[in-house]
């Protein structure tokens, strides 16, 4: 009788235990500011419309007044709003009403969680960029007719 062959396939290995899953990496940090004022104005300015919003349906003047100001810089604890030459008056009028200025104040803690002191300056300006204008209805051409 012939001897069997040794089989030339390697033995089949042995089962092990499943390798642990990979352990996640903890999730990164947002990148750190070196100026972590330049940070809070970033996001005062990407929220600034919410912010308007928000105000305009709590007092309507008041929002009327801060449409007239863009946000500058953060100084501190302080947010430093510009507003044009022309619109000096809004400014005073917004910043010399402590409920006016507290309402705006409460309204950038509650949406941006920053806690600040508004002031204002007037810049040089002319005018703050206009709002984009409103979507005409449609087959609206946007002419008034006299008759």
């Amino acid at each position: 009788q012939p001897k069997p062959q040794p089989s030339l396939t390697p033995p089949a290995p042995k089962p092990q235990a499943a390798p642990p899953p990979p352990v996640a990496p903890p999730p990164a940090a947002p990148p750190a500011s070196a100026d972590p004022a330049a940070a809070d104005i970033e996001a005062i300015r990407e929220r600034w419309d919410d912010i308007l919003k928000s105000v305009e349906r709590a007092n309507a003047g008041t929002a009327a007044y801060l449409r007239m100001a863009r946000p500058l810089m953060v100084k501190g604890s302080n947010l430093l709003l510009e507003f044009s030459p022309a619109h000096q008056f809004h400014m005073t009028t917004l910043l010399g009403k402590p409920q006016q200025k507290q309402l705006v104040q409460e309204t950038i803690l509650r949406i941006c969680g920053c806690n600040l002191t508004i002031s204002g300056q007037v810049g040089t300006e002319s005018e703050p960029p206009p709002p984009p204008p409103e979507p005409a209805e449609p087959g609206d051409s946007g002419q008034m007719s006299l008759f």
